[in-house]
């Protein structure tokens, strides 16, 4: 499985769609929207920008949060708009320089979205808006046509769902849906946060409505070749650091690298990285600079959940390891 897979779900950034009326003071947003961004947003002020770089910014209150609606900071969303035709609208040039990034105009603005996953109607229906820039790589002229893609998790397993699509335009899958729901366990209705990475293929998270994650779990994973030195595994390790785990720090949310390691194998405040174990799957964590010492750093966000999706417990021998160009994987391995 190609690492740049597993590299795409740190971006997972939904898009959602939204009707502005202009004769209304406000925009309800779709229900997912609020399942992905309701505990971060809370109530605070936000920046929406267009692709010429325009913003302007929203300040949240509780009624418009329970009604799903923002009345026109800390929170920078990009937006796009479109006629009912799927036209894009031309943006006005902003007359002085924000000090917001000018966001890329790309149709790819449209690869990560989300889908309600309802459980009695066993199917997903895709939105709008993934129908009409992605549709047409899938052949929808013929509803009774199945096509297969492939489904990925975030530890690497595999899900072959086949989707058709309806003389309207429409996209849905409704055939392979049921290995997900018995794999999870899930006994009530989901949302998908799925990203469209190209050649059939998405990563996908699971999250319930009210925001909570499902647990991936590694024993899911059957039949598959873990790495070994013939595959490449020393070269994965060309800078590697060993660490007796305590019972701290397997149940701390950061961990300490040795300073020897981080100065030759991290890109000083280099702040992203993958954590990436044996069978390749990776979760996505961030590493914490000490601002006063020249390299001493932790494994801060992401740590702690790697940490219990991998089973790891106090007196484990763990290893660390980085290839000879530095990049922003940290495998790890139990030794």
């Amino acid at each position: 499985m190609a690492s740049s897979s597993f590299a795409s779900l740190s971006n997972f950034h939904p898009c959602w769609l939204s009707v502005l009326n202009p004769i209304k003071d406000y925009v309800a947003f779709e229900k997912p929207f609020f399942v992905y961004w309701e505990k971060e947003i809370g109530l605070q002020c936000c920046t929406f920008i267009n692709p010429e770089g325009n913003a302007f910014e929203i300040q949240l209150n509780e009624p418009l949060l329970a009604e799903r609606k923002f009345p026109a900071g800390g929170n920078l969303f990009h937006f796009r708009v479109f006629n009912w035709d799927w036209t894009e609208i031309n943006y006005p040039i902003p007359k002085q320089q924000t000090r917001f990034p000018k966001p890329l105009r790309s149709v790819k603005f449209f690869t990560c979205f989300c889908v309600d996953f309802p459980l009695e109607q066993g199917s997903i229906i895709f939105d709008d808006a993934f129908s009409h820039f992605w549709g047409p790589i899938f052949d929808s002229s013929n509803p009774d046509m199945y096509q297969k893609v492939e489904m990925v998790d975030p530890v690497g397993k595999n899900y072959e769902v086949f989707i058709e699509g309806s003389y309207t335009g429409m996209i849905f899958a409704r055939h392979g849906l049921e290995k997900m729901v018995n794999n999870y366990d899930l006994r009530e209705d989901h949302v998908l946060r799925l990203n469209f990475i190209g050649d059939r293929k998405f990563l996908f998270r699971i999250f319930s409505l009210t925001g909570n994650e499902v647990i991936y779990s590694l024993d899911l994973i059957k039949d598959e070749p873990t790495i070994n030195e013939e595959d490449g595994l020393e070269r994965d390790f060309y800078y590697k650091t060993t660490k007796n785990l305590t019972d701290y720090d397997v149940h701390s949310s950061s961990l300490y690298l040795d300073s020897e390691f981080a100065s030759k194998a991290l890109v000083k405040n280099r702040k992203n990285h993958e954590l990436r174990n044996r069978n390749g799957g990776s979760w996505s964590c961030t590493v914490r600079w000490a601002k006063k010492r020249t390299h001493e750093c932790f494994l801060s966000g992401g740590w702690k959940k790697f940490c219990a999706a991998n089973g790891f417990q106090a007196v484990d021998v763990i290893t660390f390891g980085v290839d000879i160009n530095r990049s922003n994987i940290i495998n790890v391995r139990k030794d």
